[in-house]
């Protein structure tokens, strides 16, 4: 790489052409950014990563927090399996179905030393994903995607990232999130400065057990370009890998955010989701629109293009098929448009937030 005419810009031409940020993850991730996720062995990092992967994956909010939704790429260094059952308690812990996830996983770790081992996975990666660029790559863990180079050299991180940078997120246009682990001291990231000088953001993770509760704290140690934001605790809730099975892993639950908490609890009624909940027909349309939508978020800003699409693939499930045809006779017959459906949104959103609501279901109740 070299420079070029263009590269030098004057100021003036630079701010016209500037762009607000787009939030991956809204207030803590930036599109096109540089972070890392920091902790020692042990700590949940991992089921961290699946979390925040499969939620952009999915176009579901992170914990609260709305999020872009797009494809992801895994690099999974180690604990393959691993990754497979936690990604399975995931979704059930969700109820979601894995078929619907837009995530990719990279199954062999190979050092990104060299810039023609950093090509060679831009090429994978762009062919897999040709029809949906990612939205962000994980590479978990940075230490065994950068074998072969000392991680205490300033000058081989430094090339490390350049490579990273230039090779993968910039062609790609995404967003790049490194799994680290600490030091001895376990205090700090493990190795170089110049790996933490070159992120955008870096945040630590650090775990704790009380008794029988597991509970992890995220930190942020660093943002170039806003404000810190507050530490967030999570419950590493045990959560079956398979329904009715006794085998199970962990899926991290945000603690002590009244806001995120009600945001959460509100988008868990609207789509029926959590443990023992037998969503109705209705909450199964909620969530199925919601994630065909290419943004996520509220389904009754959705277009009767968005809806239309949505409804008319044929890549769904067999009970969607069948519950697609009794929508159809439901509002229209052979007649079925989108725009019926669209306008049936804010009466649907609207009947199901007050379902959810503690008054209506005591009132519910006192009428039984």
């Amino acid at each position: 790489m070299t420079f070029i005419d263009g590269n030098l810009v004057k100021l003036s031409i630079g701010l016209e052409n500037r762009k607000p940020p787009i939030w991956l993850v809204d207030g803590l991730r930036e599109e096109g950014t540089l972070s890392s996720l920091v902790a020692p062995s042990g700590s949940y990092k991992s089921f961290m990563a699946i979390d925040i992967a499969l939620s952009i994956a999915h176009g579901i909010q992170w914990q609260g927090k709305n999020v872009r939704k797009g494809s992801v790429v895994y690099c999974v260094g180690e604990g393959l399996s691993g990754v497979y059952s936690r990604s399975l308690a995931w979704h059930n812990h969700h109820g979601l179905s894995p078929d619907n996830a837009d995530l990719y996983l990279l199954t062999v770790a190979q050092s990104l030393k060299n810039p023609e081992a950093s090509q060679a996975l831009f090429d994978v990666i762009n062919k897999t994903t040709s029809n949906n660029k990612p939205k962000l790559i994980l590479i978990d863990t940075l230490s065994r995607y950068s074998t072969g180079m000392d991680e205490n050299s300033n000058s081989d991180m430094a090339q490390l990232i350049e490579t990273i940078t230039n090779k993968l997120a910039i062609p790609l246009g995404c967003a790049v999130m490194l799994i680290h682990h600490t030091g001895k001291q376990g205090s700090s990231a493990r190795g170089a400065s110049a790996l933490t000088g070159a992120l955008d953001t870096e945040w630590f993770l650090t775990a704790t057990k009380t008794g029988d509760l597991l509970k992890a704290t995220l930190s942020n140690t660093k943002t170039k370009d806003h404000e810190p934001p507050e530490d967030m605790e999570f419950e590493m809730l045990r959560v079956p890998i398979v329904e009715g099975e006794e085998e199970k892993s962990l899926v991290p639950k945000l603690l002590h955010s009244s806001a995120a908490e009600v945001a959460q609890t509100l988008q868990e009624q609207l789509r029926g989701e959590g443990v023992g909940v037998n969503p109705t027909a209705a909450q199964q349309l909620y969530a199925y629109l919601a994630d065909a939508h290419k943004d996520g978020g509220d389904i009754t800003t959705l277009k009767a293009k968005d809806i239309g699409e949505a409804m008319g693939t044929d890549n769904i499930t067999r009970a969607w098929q069948n519950m697609r045809d009794s929508l159809q006779n439901l509002v229209g017959g052979h007649d079925f448009k989108a725009t019926k459906l669209t306008k049936l949104m804010p009466k649907l959103a609207k009947y199901l937030a007050l379902q959810s609501s503690p008054t209506t279901k005591i009132k519910n109740n006192n009428k039984k």
